[in-house]
């Protein structure tokens, strides 16, 4: 028996089949039970959210030997034609390729025929915004005065195409993208019935890249078990999809926030080398600061990210050391990006040009770029406000250059006004315990000068064992030892950070 590929296996054949169509489905349903069904209807959306396939359901349901009814059994004569594509009453037509004049004249003579089997003559009519203006005239007067017999599904992915005096006689379904995490069960559930073994993690990849497309989504996974013959790995679905691993993301997320225009560029040479689509890169990129954008702005963002904890919280703290308008411009840049590579003979320019301008607002010329360069000189003149008056030569030397300085010296010679204390006893007890035995009087002095010298070793130490905790701390000072509680500043603006450090798997990994 020949193979049938997974789309075409798993379409569906009854209204509670179709997924992400609520609306679509009550609708139609509750026509049918009521015998008030349209003489027209035209299906819009987004390829592969099912638009044919409800169609085809909609000709079983009033055709069907038990109906009509919103419930067509699928095992009568007239069903497993309609399933089969065999149906003389079901005629599909692909505007695509029969677009002209003649093509809908024939149609219009035949539509008078009444059906040859069914109760009524279905004409499903896939990618309808590709007729002609001729032919668009031909059928308007065939939708003005229907038989009785005749129903039209009209199918578009483009609707703005197709003519108002077409639009104004069919009613109209919008039928939307499906969302990840019903396209993810979706697939769960055939994966299974199909006997594939796959490695968590790999359903929710596939359903991002499918972007609402359940089509789409049964292709890739179609093509993931013929490549990896029914043991579907993560690294294999990253692979053949060709996605960017969270990793990256939160690499490049780290790279801009800390304006590493060195490391950026580093990670563009790590992905040509790795043989990346770049364009992809983007196209991730940008879903990644969206997400952080929303997080940015909800209390609770599990709902939108449909992602593992661990990786959530990973987003949700790099989220929270970005400005948000810092985030809507990273956004803009990696937009234009992704357009100026299309037509771009490198790609790679483009990109390592973007990364330049999300790492160093100076060098954006963009009406975007102005509220990141303002919010930097902001925190200049508030540390002139609380110090001295006057900033350091050499401070105003690198704001002209575009260069950042650490945060102590933006902050101006006053203390910052958010403080958070994290005890390094048991640090020194395990220091002391793990030394040979020294006299009192020869034990060194641990003071805040010694932290302060040692602070970049410190904090080279945090990154290795918790990167989350190293974002969080590079935005405060040690300031103070006070006995056993080293005490941390931070700015006023980085208030989020104080907080976040004294929880206890932060705290526990700079003790």
């Amino acid at each position: 028996m020949a193979y049938v590929t997974l789309y075409r296996k798993w379409r569906p054949q009854t209204f509670e089949e179709v997924i992400g169509q609520d609306f679509v489905v009550k609708t139609i349903s509750n026509a049918i039970k009521s015998n008030s069904l349209s003489h027209a209807y035209l299906f819009a959306g987004p390829r592969g959210t099912g638009k044919t396939s409800m169609a085809r359901i909609l000709a079983k349901a009033v055709n069907c030997a038990v109906g009509p009814t919103p419930q067509p059994d699928n095992t009568c004569d007239s069903c497993r034609a309609i399933t089969e594509g065999i149906s003389l009453d079901v005629i599909e037509i692909d505007a695509a390729s029969n677009r002209g004049i003649d093509d809908i004249r024939e149609l219009r003579d035949k539509v008078a025929f009444s059906p040859a089997e069914s109760r009524k003559k279905v004409y499903i009519i896939d990618e309808v915004h590709m007729l002609t203006t001729e032919a668009f005239n031909a059928l308007l007067k065939t939708l003005e005065e229907p038989p009785d017999h005749v129903v039209f599904v009209l199918a578009t992915t483009e609707p703005q195409k197709v003519p108002k005096t077409i639009l104004s006689r069919c009613q109209r379904f919008d039928f939307r993208r499906v969302d990840v995490a019903e396209l993810r069960a979706l697939l769960e559930r055939i994966a299974e019935a199909e006997g594939l073994q796959v490695e968590p993690g790999c359903m929710r990849l596939i359903a991002r890249y499918a972007h609402g497309s359940v089509r789409d989504a049964l292709v890739s996974l179609d093509q993931l078990a013929a490549f990896t013959g029914d043991a579907i790995k993560l690294a294999d679905c990253t692979s053949l999809l060709q996605m960017v691993e969270t990793e990256l993301l939160l690499r490049l997320g780290d790279l801009v926030s800390a304006a590493d225009v060195t490391g950026a560029f580093r990670l563009v040479q790590e992905l040509v080398e790795s043989g990346k689509d770049l364009q992809q890169f983007v196209r991730d990129a940008v879903d990644h600061f969206r997400l952080l954008f929303l997080l940015q702005n909800l209390e609770d963002g599990r709902e939108f990210a449909e992602l593992e904890e661990e990786t959530y919280e990973l987003l949700h703290q790099q989220a929270h050391s970005l400005d948000p308008r810092r985030t809507l411009r990273f956004i803009d840049l990696l937009n234009q990006a992704g357009n100026e590579m299309k037509g771009a003979d490198s790609p790679r320019i483009p990109l390592e040009m973007t990364v330049a301008r999300m790492c160093r607002p100076e060098l954006d010329s963009g009406p975007g770029s102005l509220d990141s360069r303002v919010e930097r000189l902001e925190g200049i003149l508030e540390g002139m406000q609380r110090g001295s008056g006057q900033p350091p030569p050499q401070r105003l030397a690198a704001e002209k250059a575009g260069r950042s300085e650490p945060a102590e010296k933006e902050w101006g010679s006053a203390p910052p006004e958010v403080a958070a204390e994290v005890s390094v006893a048991e640090a020194a007890q395990e220091t002391t315990e793990q030394a040979p035995a020294v006299p009192p009087q020869a034990q060194p002095r641990i003071d805040i000068e010694t932290v302060k010298r040692g602070w970049t070793q410190v904090m080279e130490r945090v990154k290795k064992k918790k990167r989350t905790t190293h974002a969080l701390l590079q935005e405060g000072i040690p300031a103070a030892l006070n006995g056993p509680k080293l005490l941390l500043k931070f700015h006023p603006r980085t208030a989020f950070h104080a907080s976040e450090i004294l929880k206890p798997a932060h705290a526990e990994v700079i003790t």
